[in-house]
């Protein structure tokens, strides 16, 4: 998949007060504890400096980079078949083992 070709299956605003649609982000981030919830480049800034009005995320929040995707990243999780991103087994097993336990 290309990079371009991931914007299509994210959200289509940012969670932040730009209202911006995901073609005009740089890099977009999803908070690790609030669900559904993501900004993009300009509004993680205003979240992590508590310069956002309290909406569900908090600067104390841990965010993940999600767009763009980090390649070398991906390729430790997954691999490319015809086109569709693969999970790969040993990828899977380790975290179902880290979350389970």
């Amino acid at each position: 998949m290309e990079q371009d070709d991931l914007a299509s299956y994210l959200p289509d605003e940012c969670a932040g007060k730009c209202g911006r649609k995901t073609k005009t982000w740089a890099t977009y981030y999803r908070c690790e504890y609030c669900y559904d919830t993501g900004f993009c480049d300009e509004c993680v800034k205003l979240v992590k400096a508590s310069k956002l009005p309290f909406r569900v995320c908090e600067s104390s929040h841990p965010f993940l980079q999600v767009y763009p995707i980090d390649l070398d990243m991906a390729r430790e999780g997954a691999s490319v078949d015809n086109g569709l991103v693969v999970p790969r087994v040993e990828w899977l097993d380790m975290l179902r083992k880290e979350w389970m336990a």
